[in-house]
């Protein structure tokens, strides 16, 4: 039947049958020779009533079932599959959070890049000015560090603006709050590879002049 619950194999399976019965046999009664015997002895015969109890108990238990042993392997096949998964998902929050995390410090450092040329700028139109005012440099020249310095800040806005979306990006990875602002505490550093190629890198390539 479809829908049914159906009993597991490993349990006992118990049956237990009772029954009880009374009644009277009048079979002495109805046979056919019942009457020749004298009246006196006829009226003196009654039939007693009997009762008649009978029980019976019947257990079951699988020892081994085939079925059963392919399921028990196949729930264990299910449970390293669950566990796979678990740590599947598991290394890749921990890969999303570190690519999220190092986008948000390469962000920032592209800021803080953008940041000192913007000063490097100032400086240059700055000086551009006070030489200017002592006849060496042109109007032009001004012009051009001006320029430059307006560029320069449309580029400095355009850094901040990608670094916070990537603290945006980040913070879902992060296991961050909405109203809590991610501020890293590491920074990127030029570090000398230890490398065997790192050697090769230094020495110049020869050059086909022929």
């Amino acid at each position: 039947m479809a829908g049914s619950e159906r009993p597991s194999p490993t349990r006992s399976d118990v049956t237990f049958v009772g029954s009880a019965l009374r009644y009277r046999d009048p079979a002495f009664l109805n046979s056919p020779g019942f009457d020749e015997f004298p009246a006196e002895f006829r009226d003196l015969l009654k039939v007693v009533p009997a009762n008649l109890y009978d029980g019976s108990l019947q257990v079951r238990q699988t020892i081994f079932s085939f079925s059963l042993a392919s399921a028990v392997r196949a729930a264990r096949h299910g449970l390293s599959m669950g566990r796979e998964q678990v740590r599947h998902a598991e290394l890749a929050v921990v890969l999303d959070a570190t690519r999220s995390y190092n986008a948000l410090l390469l962000s920032l450092e592209r800021v803080r890049v953008a940041e000192k040329t913007q000063r490097q700028k100032e400086r240059h139109l700055e000086m551009a000015r006070h030489r200017r005012t002592a006849g060496v440099v042109t109007d032009l020249d001004v012009l051009r560090s001006e320029v430059d310095l307006e560029n320069q800040r449309a580029q400095l806005l355009r850094a901040q603006g990608q670094a916070d979306l990537a603290r945006g990006a980040s913070m879902p990875s992060c296991c961050a709050r909405s109203t809590r602002r991610i501020e890293p505490q590491d920074t990127l550093a030029t570090c000398p590879s230890t490398s065997p190629w790192s050697r090769w890198s230094k020495r110049p390539w020869p050059i086909d002049r022929s």
